[in-house]
């Protein structure tokens, strides 16, 4: 029977210590950005002026699992096209559920009140849907950039469980983080 020296055990004993804190925080970053927090980048125009090309976003994984969509927020979800798109499309929550949603001369009207929208850019136009009532869970998207998004208009309301969550935060570019 051979010994190890020493030396070599007391390395081996380090490079196993080094090894199992790594892969400890390899799973938990795969924990946390799967259920908690993830990162999506903006790939259009149709968030703008809010969002632009190429910003990055936090999204909150958890904010629909312990609530539910509020008018106002920036969602990121799975888009209800086919084929169906590898990338999370970007969208700003306009009508919720049982609402009824109206758009005409350019403005969008929930139960007969007209929305304020400051965030948007360009005039809201009709593409499909001009009066809708919104069916239980789902919720009605669309794009700040309205004359150049394709959202709820054309695909109709997106059930709530194609929500991936919340954003956050705009954390990139470095110089002009945002919250949400």
């Amino acid at each position: 029977m051979k010994l190890i020296p020493t030396r070599s055990r007391a390395f081996v004993r380090e490079a196993l210590g080094w090894l199992s804190t790594l892969f400890i925080a390899g799973v938990l970053t795969f924990l946390v950005s799967t259920f908690l927090v993830g990162s999506n980048e903006v790939f259009s125009c149709s968030m703008q002026p809010t969002l632009v090309e190429g910003n990055r976003i936090l999204v909150s994984h958890l904010a629909y699992t312990l609530g539910t969509p509020r008018r106002g927020e920036i969602v990121v979800f799975d888009p209800p096209v086919t084929p169906a798109s590898p990338t999370p499309y970007v969208k700003r929550v306009i009508g919720l559920a049982g609402e009824q949603l109206d758009i005409a001369n350019g403005k969008v009207c929930i139960n007969g009140q007209e929305l304020l929208e400051p965030y948007v850019k360009g005039e809201t136009r009709a593409i499909r849907w001009v009066h809708l009532l919104i069916p239980p869970g789902t919720v009605f998207l669309m794009g700040d950039n309205r004359e150049n998004s394709y959202d709820s208009r054309s695909f109709g309301p997106v059930p709530i469980s194609s929500l991936q969550g919340r954003a956050v935060l705009r954390y990139w570019p470095l110089d002009s983080p945002q919250p949400f």
